[in-house]
């Protein structure tokens, strides 16, 4: 995945997600798990991949799923919901 992060910088992220569902797959259900992946930041030492480990959580209602997850930080950085949406064709 690729998005702007606060500067407008691109962010880079690849990694791996598990998430345990609760409720019919082909309506009304909600999940919680894991994501571990590496980024890149520019302002975090110019792109050097960065591991990391954050829980994951998602609704949705049959190949509609919207996924979000907190990211935890400091005074002035971090501390973000970061939301995501997964349309399966």
């Amino acid at each position: 995945m690729v998005f702007l992060d606060s500067h407008s910088k691109p962010e880079y992220i690849a990694g791996y997600a598990h998430q345990w569902i609760a409720g019919a797959p082909n309506n009304l259900h909600a999940g919680f798990g894991y994501t571990a992946f590496l980024t890149t930041r520019s302002d975090i030492m110019h792109y050097t991949p960065i591991p990391g480990i954050l829980p994951i959580a998602s609704v949705g209602y049959n190949k509609v799923n919207i996924n979000t997850t907190f990211i935890p930080g400091g005074n002035g950085n971090g501390n973000v919901f970061f939301f995501w949406s997964k349309i399966e064709l």
